[in-house]
């Protein structure tokens, strides 16, 4: 049963033979296949994207608590401070 399917995959346990598979080739590491330049360039892109998308949500959190905490009548500087979490402890 084994042996049936086997060769008809093209395996032989006779004579271990085998056909020729090109799909392992194409996970060859190539020599010097270090970063290019388009590499590079997409993964700069990403990075920025992250960035903005980051700046784009915190900054105006960070506003928010500023202006909250200075309505509250927090001075300035408690109003930057960081604030304890007391569900971390």
């Amino acid at each position: 049963m084994l042996g049936e399917f086997l060769s008809s995959r093209g395996l032989n346990l006779q004579t271990n033979s085998y056909h020729y598979v090109a799909a392992p080739r194409a996970l060859e590491v190539r020599a010097g296949g270090g970063p290019t330049l388009v590499g590079t360039m997409e993964f700069s892109g990403y990075v920025a994207q992250a960035i903005v998308i980051h700046a784009a949500l915190a900054v105006p959190a960070v506003i928010a608590r500023f202006v909250n905490d200075t309505i509250m009548g927090a001075r300035l500087f408690q109003a930057v401070k960081p604030k304890k979490r007391t569900d971390l402890y």
